[in-house]
C-alpha cells in the first residue's frame, strides 16, 4: 500500500510540474536540433511519426491497435505504436521481436540479443546514450520495486538526439514519441484526455560506462530517475 501511494503522489507532483521547463530546452537544443537519423530505416519512421501527427484526428491509450490513417484515427498503446510503426517501416526487425503482439519487454529483449557491432535480425544495440540519434528505438521494463500491474514497461522513438542535462551527473533528456495516459515535460497530448499518440520529453540515467540504467518519466520538470532494466536499440531494416 505504501508503495502504491509513493508511486500515485510521484505522478501527481510531476503532472503539476511537466509542462514548466520550455526554457531548458529550448536552452540544450531539443526543440531545435535537426535530426540526423543513422539508417534509412530510422529515417523512415522519422517520417511515419511526423505523417501520424500531421493526419491525427483522434487518439486514445488503449492496448487493442486499431489505425485509420484516411480518418487520422490512432488508438494503441506504447508497444502497439512501436509495433506497427516497426512493421511499415522496418519489417524485419518487427519479425525479430519475436512475438506476435510484442509488449515494452519484448523490445528489451530484442535489444539485449542485438550486437553493438552490426545487425542481428535488423537490430543493432547502442550501449552509450551519447551515441543515440533520432529515430532509435528506447525500451525499459518495469522495475521490480514498483506496484504490480498488467503494463510491462515502456516503449517508444527518440526524435531529438539527447543531451547532457547541466548540473545532473549521467543525466540525459530525451525529446521521445510515444503513446500514453501520463504526459511527461513539455507534452503535446492535452491533460485529462484519453492520452495516446504525442510527444514528450524524459530523461535517461546512464551509468559509468555511459550505459542506460534509468529513467525519469517527467524529465527536468521533476529531475528524479528510477533504475530498471533499460535499452535504446537502432534498426536497419
Amino acid at each position: 500500500m505504501v508503495r502504491r501511494v509513493s508511486f500515485l503522489l510521484l505522478v501527481i507532483v510531476g503532472l503539476l510540474l511537466c509542462g514548466s521547463s520550455i526554457g531548458l530546452e529550448r536552452t540544450l537544443g531539443l526543440s531545435l536540433d535537426i535530426p540526423q537519423p543513422a539508417t534509412r530505416a530510422a529515417e523512415r519512421i522519422l517520417r511515419r511519426l511526423d505523417a501520424i501527427e500531421e493526419r491525427l484526428v483522434a487518439t486514445r491509450y488503449q492496448h487493442r491497435t486499431y489505425v485509420d490513417e484516411r480518418r487520422g484515427i490512432y488508438y494503441f498503446d506504447c508497444s502497439g505504436l512501436v509495433g506497427w510503426v516497426l512493421e511499415k517501416e522496418a519489417p524485419l526487425a518487427r519479425l525479430h521481436s519475436y512475438a506476435p503482439r510484442p509488449t515494452a519487454n519484448d523490445f528489451v529483449e530484442a535489444i539485449k540479443r542485438a550486437p553493438a557491432r552490426g545487425t542481428r535480425g535488423g537490430w543493432q544495440r547502442i550501449d552509450r546514450i551519447e551515441d543515440a540519434e533520432a529515430g532509435d528505438l528506447f525500451a525499459w521494463t518495469i522495475p521490480k520495486h514498483f506496484p504490480e500491474s498488467d503494463l510491462t514497461g515502456h516503449t517508444g522513438f527518440i526524435v531529438r538526439k539527447p543531451r547532457k542535462l547541466p548540473g545532473l551527473e549521467g543525466v540525459y533528456a530525451v525529446r521521445i514519441a510515444d503513446s500514453t495516459t501520463v504526459p511527461h515535460q513539455n507534452d503535446t497530448r492535452p491533460r485529462g484526455g484519453e492520452g495516446g499518440f504525442g510527444r514528450g520529453t524524459i530523461l535517461i540515467k546512464a551509468g559509468e560506462a555511459r550505459q542506460p540504467i534509468g529513467y525519469g518519466w517527467f524529465g527536468a520538470s521533476f529531475p528524479v530517475t528510477v533504475e530498471a532494466p533499460i535499452g535504446i536499440g537502432r534498426v536497419h531494416r
